[in-house]
């Protein structure tokens, strides 16, 4: 028996971090609340005259969302915005009835002793903004949300 899932190799929250591209400059979410990518491949059932069940992949459907802190830098200071990575933007963008895309990459750091980095980079369609003050907290969140395009990499580094 071969033992895989350790905690010796597990990926802790304060060493990853999640940020959004404006071209090819990172820029690392320092606020950052939650984060949830979500891969799933949709199917279609049937059965063989034999009664054995099977199931055909018709279409994958991958989603992400995070919510953050809301600070004053994530909306542009000109109207209309031109700064591709604000809130500003992508709302601009919505009422224009444009969907706009972006490229985000999380990174998890593992505490494994070789290729310890879990990157997972993925251009994204960003569909919802949703801004959020819940009681007790003394910050407001913001919510960003919507479907993956596409994954560039989830490779083990």
């Amino acid at each position: 028996m071969t033992d895989w899932n350790q905690n010796a190799d597990r990926a802790t929250l304060f060493k990853g971090y999640f940020q959004i591209y404006d071209g090819a400059t990172p820029y690392r979410f320092k606020q950052l609340v939650d984060v949830v990518v979500v891969s799933s491949v949709r199917s279609e059932e049937h059965y063989s005259d034999d009664g054995t069940k099977y199931k055909d992949g018709i279409g994958k459907s991958s989603s992400f969302s995070f919510t953050i802190d809301k600070t004053a830098d994530l909306y542009d200071t000109l109207s209309p915005a031109t700064d591709t990575k604000t809130i500003s933007y992508f709302i601009e963008q919505h009422d224009k009835n444009i969907v706009p895309e972006a490229r985000f990459e999380g990174i998890n750091v593992t505490e494994a002793a070789s290729n310890p980095t879990i990157p997972y980079d993925f251009q994204a369609f960003v569909e919802d903004i949703e801004d959020v003050r819940t009681p007790s907290r003394g910050v407001y969140k913001v919510s960003i949300s919507g479907d993956i395009k596409t994954f560039n990499s989830i490779q083990r580094t």
